[in-house]
């Protein structure tokens, strides 16, 4: 039977099939491997995605300890008093604007009075607050514009 096949057919078959044969191993290589390559880019992107994001987290958190660490040094020398939270705020604001990282500074006393400065997104003026102890109901904080 294979001496009816044709030579014209013989002997092209001979050389297409190999070379089609390499090339479909090739090609399966060439997707492994690429396949490969794509997660391990993947992996090292998210990799360093996440350091930076630790980073950055890091950051603010020491940020926020240093601007902590100040009003706390502020109230040991009298600047600022815990009984007068209305008085506080000069003094919030120069601090808020000397940390630019954070949106904004709150105190509060163990009676639940507060006062804060914060400016919140798409906000052009930061707002200083001060808010009565829970011991008077009904109380609501008093805003002031900065």
């Amino acid at each position: 039977m294979l001496s009816r096949v044709s030579v014209r057919i013989l002997v092209p078959a001979l050389v297409v099939l190999p070379v089609v044969g390499v090339a479909v191993a090739l090609g399966w290589i060439g997707v492994q491997t690429s396949s490969r390559s794509v997660d391990d880019l993947a992996g090292r992107i998210v990799s360093q995605i996440g350091v930076r994001v630790g980073q950055r987290v890091e950051e603010h958190l020491r940020v926020a300890g240093t601007a902590s660490d100040a009003s706390m040094v502020l109230m040991r020398t009298g600047v600022l008093d815990p009984d007068d939270l209305r008085g506080w705020q000069v003094t919030l604001w120069d601090q808020w604007s000397a940390f630019p990282g954070l949106s904004g500074i709150a105190f509060g006393r163990a009676d639940g009075a507060v006062t804060w400065i914060a400016q919140y997104p798409g906000d052009a003026f930061a707002e200083f607050a001060v808010s009565a102890a829970h011991h008077r109901q009904g109380a609501k904080p008093a805003p002031f514009g900065v």
